[in-house]
Formats: structure tokens, sequence, C-alpha cells
């Protein structure tokens, strides 16, 4: 696979970052784990052109500060040997079942951080209610649609988050933990995520799972 698609597998760039929350609080994320599976979502070219560049941005000093910025994650330990695990862009029908399975068996807690465009069958809604229902996971708010946030109008990156929360919050899930699409943020952004209790979640490291998604 080519850089291009797969920017984090390039020699030329950081270490692979799997998804590990920043916050010590919680292992946390969603049931769907591959971007590009769904149509709502860009395909796994694009996915990686916005993470690459977002990669750039930081490395050339272009991001916002850390405390503003969805991709530095601003807390640099020590961890206590606390791994915090995360997926994005659920729920999946097919694929989350088998995550929570797996996480069930071996009793690890983890947080899932879901897109309001994958609740469209009887089937996502029913994940959502048993990962809301269990005291070992988390519903994060991933956005509704995944976009490139700062790209929006104020009220549209409103919309992304607050229709996302209606979600939550119908699921019995209060307003805890939000990741940026990409991790791509601004100062107005981040205070806007956090004037609405969320707190801002990075990740250390990505599993880059997107990247061998079926085509």
């Amino acid at each position: 696979v080519g850089p291009g698609i797969c920017p984090f597998l390039s020699p030329s760039r950081p270490p692979l970052r799997i998804r590990a929350l920043l916050s010590v609080l919680f292992a946390t994320t969603v049931a769907g784990c591959a971007a590009g599976t769904d149509g709502d979502h860009v395909d796994d070219e694009e996915t990686g052109r916005l993470f690459a560049a977002a990669w750039e941005e930081q490395a050339e000093g272009l991001a916002v500060a850390a405390s503003c910025s969805g991709v530095v994650v601003p807390d640099r330990g020590p961890f206590d040997k606390v791994v915090a695990l995360t997926f994005d862009d659920g729920p999946n029908p097919q694929t989350t079942p088998l995550v929570l399975d797996t996480l069930r068996s071996r009793g690890i807690p983890a947080t899932f951080f879901i897109n309001g465009t994958r609740m469209s069958s009887d089937a996502a809604e029913a994940i959502v209610a048993d990962v809301a229902s269990d005291p070992d996971l988390i519903l994060g708010n991933h956005t509704w649609s995944h976009p490139r946030m700062p790209d929006l109008s104020a009220g549209a990156a409103a919309s992304q988050i607050d229709d996302n929360t209606t979600i939550l919050v119908d699921a019995g899930e209060p307003e805890r933990f939000f990741r940026f699409p990409y991790g791509a943020a601004s100062c107005d952004l981040t205070a806007a995520v956090r004037d609405r209790g969320y707190t801002v979640t990075g990740w250390h490291v990505d599993s880059a799972d997107w990247c061998f998604s079926s085509p």
C-alpha cells in the first residue's frame, strides 16, 4: 500500500499511533473500526490524505497549540502502565459485536467514539444501547458524519457536535469525551466542544486499521 493511502506506514512518517486515549480514565471506542466501510464516510485514500495533512501541519509547527488541537495529545505521563483502548467510526453491525465479544471475554474496558450517520439500522441502535448499558464501556462523540471540522461554518460544526450528542444522551450516556475526526481542530472548535461539557480526546498510537479495510 502506498504512503498516499496509508501515510503512517511510510518510514518517513512518525511511528504508528494506535488510538490509545489521552485520558487516563478510560479505555474507549467505537464499533466500526475501519473508515471507508460506509457510504457516508470518505474513502481510504481521502482518509490517508487528511491524516497526512494533519501530521505535516504538526511537524511544520502550523498546528494550533496543544491546548486547542485534536491531534496533539496534552498528557505526557507517567501512565502507570495504564492503556486506554478506543475505537472510532461505529457502530458497525458486522464488526462491533465481534469487538465487544473479544473485550468482554477478557474483561477489557474500552470507549467507542460513534458517528450519527452510522445509526441507520435497528442493529446499530441495539449496539449503542448495549455499550451504554455496560459499566465497562463508554460512548464518545465523534461527530455526526466525520467531517474535517475546521472546514465547516460555526453553525455546521455545532450541528455535528449537538446532533451526535442527542444520540448519546438518548442512550443514557453523559457528555464525556469528544474526538475530532482526523484530529483536525482549532481553538474555537475546542472551546465549543468543552463548553458542552466534553473532554477533547486525542490518541498516542493509531492502529491504521483503516488502511487495510476491504475495497
